[in-house]
């Protein structure tokens, strides 16, 4: 098997275990089967609309005869304007639609990205595998991979969060924000096929990383802020709060574990571990 299919597994697999967990874990006990199954009709939506929409909407713009910068400043624009209708798109079928509600818009956006993301892990080794070079590098060569493809899993379901969590509120203009977050993700990726200030592509690899690294941040400090509010937030980070057991108030020690927008802790007065 190659390499990169070798790595690609694990991806999907610390995925599927580390992200996937911390879903199932904040989701309402109620609606964990719809998030599973959200994951799973999202799995072939990358590979889709790559090639059904993103390929014929390539041939058509290269046909315009467009100059080299018009035309890489419009192809920056094809995963925003492909993958967010693509991550949506299961909640146009009645059954998902009637499930999503405020209550778990941003699980049902996380569980969406997730899937999309898994999927794209195995589109993505395909199509790179088809280059000569990679195809007989041995799978600990792909580390990288392995790290951009997990922050992006995450990325993938906070951004489709977002676009979901305010349809749910009546702003049906959601899926523009998420495009738009979609391209600042991008950004440096357009910046890096110019080459510009004189970097090489080297230099522009390690910028999109750190780029990517500061969006995990941004766009987790996001999903608290819609889930909670800033009072809420703040109480996520040490402000006071109520034990769901026991209903005592108490100020969070240092012991306990940050999961996406929730905390799991446990009470000084019951002695016992909530997730709150």
């Amino acid at each position: 098997m190659p390499g990169l299919y070798i790595m690609a597994i694990i991806a999907a697999a610390a995925a599927l275990a580390v992200l996937g967990g911390l879903l199932l874990a904040s989701a309402p006990r109620g609606f964990r089967r719809i998030a599973l199954l959200l994951i799973l009709i999202e799995l072939p939506m990358s590979a889709a609309f790559f090639l059904l929409v993103r390929q014929p909407l390539d041939l058509g713009v290269r046909s315009l005869g467009l100059d080299a910068g018009v035309y890489r400043f419009i192809a920056s624009w094809y995963a925003p304007l492909t993958e967010e209708p693509a991550k949506l798109l299961p909640l146009l079928l009645p059954f998902f639609f009637r499930k999503v509600s405020r209550d778990n818009a941003l699980v049902t956006g996380l569980a969406l990205g997730l899937g999309f993301g898994l999927g794209e892990i195995a589109f993505l080794a395909w199509l790179i595998n088809h280059n000569p070079q990679v195809a007989d590098l041995p799978w600990f060569a792909f580390t990288g991979f392995l790290v951009e493809r997990l922050l992006v899993c995450f990325l993938h379901g906070a951004i489709t969060a977002v676009a979901v969590w305010m349809w749910c509120r009546g702003k049906r203009w959601g899926i523009l924000v998420a495009m738009l977050l979609h391209y600042l993700l991008n950004f440096p990726i357009y910046l890096a096929s110019m080459y510009p200030l004189g970097l090489d592509r080297a230099t522009w690899v390690t910028i999109s990383l750190v780029w990517v690294v500061a969006m995990v941040i941004g766009m987790s400090v996001t999903l608290a802020v819609l889930r909670a509010g800033r009072p809420g937030v703040k109480s996520l980070f040490g402000g006071e709060r109520a034990c769901p057991g026991c209903g005592e108030r108490y100020r969070p020690g240092t012991v306990g574990l940050n999961l996406l927008y929730r905390r799991y802790e446990p009470c000084p007065h019951c002695k016992k571990w909530h997730m709150v």
